[in-house]
């Protein structure tokens, strides 16, 4: 079994669809997240403007059967937008990657990435978008307040928001990426829920029972001060929402992780006005009004 057969993630291995397999799909997620938004809002004859990644052409024109398919990302050469292999020209034509001053919505060709945050884009996208598409990146939103808002002036009326992300922040691995390989070869890793359980004195000093000191703090800088996540709860992202126009059609954590009793204690007394600690990820669907 060749690397094109199959997914590697985390130890396990899963055979490739055959649609994953046609389209070159590099990253096991993006098959079924895409089905279940056709299955929610509809992808199909719609302009998708799709958040944080960079899908290939072929598959959103062909297999989702999108009218027109734009991705926004401020970071082209971001890895996380490595979605099939970037010699695909057919997929991938640097041609298509879209630098600052943006043309207007009209001259943005299928398959354009487009570098500049969704916050940032003319107002000649306003109103004509379909459907906001987006995988694991919301929880990279730092103005999250903004950014939301901006969605729905971007929406044509009757459009949706459709957006699966994870690890939030107050889940059992929020911290993103809170490992690390010391000098002598150990893998140093945030306990889960330590992130929230302990400040970032109380952590290095966990650190400092297990590694060096130059390590420990390195892991409390990536944990908690790079600004590469936005460190909402899954509360915060419900209260910013039902601060906006949109109509919610679904809020929902997944990646469920069973609390244990002593730990879910200690986080309500730190967090009262949180209670859903035990969800890894979210699934939102929002709706413009017509």
């Amino acid at each position: 079994m060749t690397a094109a057969d199959h997914y590697e993630l985390a130890g396990l291995t899963r055979l490739k669809h055959p649609v994953e397999k046609a389209f070159d799909l590099a990253l096991p997620w993006l098959l079924p997240v895409s089905e279940r938004a056709q299955a929610a809002v509809g992808l199909r004859d719609r302009v998708v403007l799709d958040v944080g990644g960079w899908m290939p052409r072929r598959f959103t024109a062909q297999h989702l059967g999108a009218r027109r398919w734009l991705s926004v990302s401020p970071d082209p050469a971001d890895s996380r937008l490595t979605q099939s292999s970037r010699a695909n020209r057919a997929d991938y034509d640097p041609a298509h990657i879209l630098a600052p001053p943006l043309p207007d919505f009209d001259a943005v060709p299928h398959g354009a990435l487009l570098a500049a945050t969704l916050e940032s884009l003319p107002a000649s996208f306003d109103g004509r978008i379909d459907v906001i598409f987006s995988i694991n990146s919301f929880e990279h939103v730092l103005d999250f307040a903004r950014f939301i808002r901006r969605c729905h002036d971007l929406l044509s009326p009757g459009g949706h928001v459709y957006a699966e992300f994870a690890p939030i922040w107050s889940g059992p691995d929020g911290h993103h990426n809170g490992a690390m390989t010391d000098p002598t070869g150990r893998l140093v890793r945030c306990p889960d829920w330590g992130h929230l359980l302990f400040r970032p004195p109380e952590i290095y000093a966990h650190f400092l029972r297990e590694t060096d000191a130059d390590t420990a703090a390195r892991l409390v800088q990536r944990i908690y001060h790079e600004p590469d996540i936005n460190r909402l709860l899954l509360e915060d992202y419900a209260l910013y929402i039902r601060q906006t126009p949109f109509e919610v059609q679904r809020f929902a954590g997944t990646m469920e992780r069973p609390v244990p009793a002593p730990v879910q204690e200690r986080l309500l007394a730190q967090y009262p006005r949180a209670r859903s600690f035990g969800f890894g990820g979210l699934e939102i669907v929002l709706r413009k009004a017509c």
